[in-house]
């Protein structure tokens, strides 16, 4: 019985883990208005997986995500990152989010041209109301010379949140 109940402990563990939770949302993050008027449409590939430790010798961008928002107000984005192992045979070590740095077009005069990834919310671009403006985003993953880690990939999900204020 005691083995029964520690598998299960072991891979409801293991499946929380393997999820990607999403971070708190900012504060604040206000959506007002009519939702045909206020909405943020993703095109794009948002989740990136990283098989071996051959993934990391060399920098590389990755881009051709763009978000379209149209807002009735000023309005803010916001970018979070969730790194999570994939889990295999062995424990991996996680990547530093801070590996990766995200840019965007049409970022607004406040927003800086370049944030470090983290796991909580960045803002990334603001603007004012709009019927439609796309921002396009490149993700850089920095070189990791050095990076050991044990066998298995991980994974990258990123987390988009647009919000009126």
């Amino acid at each position: 019985m005691k083995n029964a109940c520690f598998l299960i402990l072991f891979l409801i563990l293991t499946f929380l883990k393997a999820t990607a939770q999403e971070p708190s949302w900012p504060s604040p993050c206000l959506n007002n208005g009519n939702s045909n008027q206020n909405n943020m449409t993703v095109t794009g590939n948002t989740t990136f997986t990283f098989p071996d430790l051959t993934s990391f010798g060399t920098s590389e961008a990755l881009s051709g995500i763009t978000v379209n928002v149209k807002s009735s107000a000023r309005y803010k984005l916001y970018i979070a990152g969730v790194i999570t192992s994939q889990i295999g045979s062995s424990t991996n070590t996680i990547i530093p989010i801070n590996t990766f740095t995200v840019s965007a077009t049409n970022r607004g005069t406040t927003s800086p041209a370049t944030i470090t990834l983290a796991d909580t919310y960045l803002q990334i671009a603001q603007g004012a109301s709009t019927n439609g403006r796309n921002h396009v985003l490149t993700i850089t993953r920095n070189a990791l010379n050095t990076f050991t880690q044990a066998p298995g990939g991980h994974v990258l999900t990123l987390h988009i949140r647009f919000c009126q204020y």
